[in-house]
């Protein structure tokens, strides 16, 4: 019954020692029974939701009896039935093949020594899952240094344990092991979109550069792209680090071990936002060549490049979705960099670095046609966002 109300329960005896040899645990006295509750960390059941909302699959095993873990299973929604548990006497009666597919069937493993952890582990690896493992004692090394991840506790584990794991939890709280996931998925999701918005950039002037090749015109000069690779793509591009989590990071599904960087739709991302900015830069250049010298034709198309990449910085905050409908200054470390880089590029025209740049003074309307070209290509691409991630897989 303590069991069942997930109690830990210990017995209580007592022996009159008459003789000094006498054996000291046979014909004991029972005093009574005690039902000890260790009860999870409040914030635990949400964190359980959580996993599993975002393709997690979390596992109980432990030295207690099975009714007193599917007990407390039970209270913080591990487990919905009975039959997702197991005792360690069980696993040794299956082969390692038998494991491999029973494994799936089980939330909760009992009365398990180290050597079931190591296979416990070793069926899900099978299975080509992640797995992280978390533990505290000695006898938890072994199977933290098997584990994809191995995650001790900071304050209750031991030296060898924390030895043997890949991060230690500084206040030993499950809760803070799922705050490293949704963290984990923000960083990534960063530096995806950073190497998306510097490979867009790069591709695009690659494509203008060749595009003037061919048609033997020198859209722009060494000193514009220089200027545009060191000033104006790296400091968008470090501020998207600083990006925060969108609002559905946690709903997504994990990301399987074989998975590549550059998935179908990142490529097809890139590609089609580089061509999209080369073709209405060669159409800046090209038009205004139509009626104005070729240096004005350049200055129009280096200014034109230069707002699009600051335009398109914004855009890389969320390579799927529109960001029009959400929170567009969200990332505060991004709208400082914008807010600078646009004011450099207002002293680069109207002072004398204009000359060392070999810029031409443009007109208001030039000017205001450039900006123009630049949103609409910012409109365009933000539009195509879910047309491209319907069609192409990541």
């Amino acid at each position: 019954t303590m069991n069942q109300e997930a109690l830990r329960v210990l017995a209580f005896a007592y022996k009159k020692i008459t003789n000094s040899k006498e054996e000291y645990e046979k014909n004991l006295v029972i005093v009574g029974i005690l039902g000890m509750m260790d009860p999870p960390r409040e914030q635990v059941k949400e964190s359980i939701s959580l996993c599993y909302q975002s393709g997690i699959r979390p596992i109980m095993i432990t030295g207690d009896s099975l009714k007193t873990a599917l007990a407390i299973a039970s209270e913080i929604g591990l487990v919905t039935d009975e039959c997702q548990g197991i005792e360690g006497d069980k696993l040794n009666q299956l082969s390692d093949e038998e494991l491999k597919e029973e494994v799936k069937k089980y939330n909760v493993y009992a009365r398990v020594s180290p050597e079931h952890k190591l296979r416990i582990i070793k069926a899900w690896q099978d299975n080509n899952k992640v797995v992280a493992m978390t533990g505290d004692g000695v006898n938890d090394a072994p199977a933290i240094k098997l584990a994809h991840i191995g995650i001790s506790m900071g304050i209750t584990g031991t030296e060898v344990t924390k030895s043997a794991s890949d991060v230690v939890l500084a206040d030993d709280c499950f809760n803070t092991i799922v705050l490293a996931v949704e963290e984990g998925r923000r960083i990534y999701d960063n530096i995806r979109d950073a190497i998306l918005y510097l490979l867009t950039g790069n591709f695009a002037e690659i494509f203008i550069i060749l595009m003037g090749i061919l048609f033997n015109a020198d859209i722009f000069l060494p000193v514009h792209l220089l200027y545009i690779n060191l000033v104006t793509d790296s400091i968008p591009a470090i501020s998207l680090a600083f990006e925060p989590a969108t609002n559905d990071i946690m709903n997504r599904p994990v990301r399987s071990l074989n998975k590549p960087f550059f998935t179908p739709f990142l490529i097809a991302r890139i590609t089609i936002s580089a061509i999209l900015k080369g073709i209405i830069i060669l159409l800046l250049y090209f038009i205004t060549l139509q009626t104005e010298t070729p240096q004005i034709a350049t200055t129009m198309a280096f200014l034109g490049l230069t707002v699009l990449e600051l335009i398109f910085a914004f855009s890389s905050k969320n390579p799927k979705k529109s960001i029009l409908n959400q929170n567009l200054w969200k990332n505060k470390y991004l709208n400082i960099s914008a807010f600078i880089l646009s004011i450099l590029l207002i002293i680069l025209f109207i002072t004398p670095l204009r000359s060392i740049f070999a810029l031409a003074p443009l007109t208001n309307q030039q000017v205001f046609f450039v900006l123009s070209m630049a949103f609409l290509v910012f409109l365009i691409d933000e539009l195509t966002k879910p047309l491209i991630t319907k069609i192409f897989k990541d």
